[in-house]
């Protein structure tokens, strides 16, 4: 691992060894990637599409789900309910 570079020294003088990286590295050499992709915005995780209802009755819709929308603060929707699904749809 020193000689491909995954390694370095502590100010004490100590080597340590950056495994993560290198295991990474090998298994990305083999075609392998379990790192999941960055999402557009930087981020790596993704919408799980889910909401639960809390116990006042409400339920949270985040705000990634509206900007995915092109939702603006302001917008104003309709809220459709029938067998047992809710719909938001936009007021145009």
């Amino acid at each position: 691992m020193k000689m491909a570079g995954y390694s370095f020294e502590t100010e004490d003088g100590k080597t340590r060894y950056k495994q993560q990286d290198f295991m990474n590295a090998l298994l990305s050499a083999q075609g392998i990637v379990l790192t999941p992709p960055k999402t557009a915005r930087g981020v790596g995780r993704q919408l799980s599409y889910k909401t639960s209802v809390m116990k006042n009755g409400n339920a949270t819709v985040g705000k990634a789900y509206f900007e995915k929308a092109a939702a603006s603060p302001g917008d104003s929707f309709t809220i459709e309910v029938s067998d047992k699904k809710i719909v938001l749809k936009p007021i145009k």
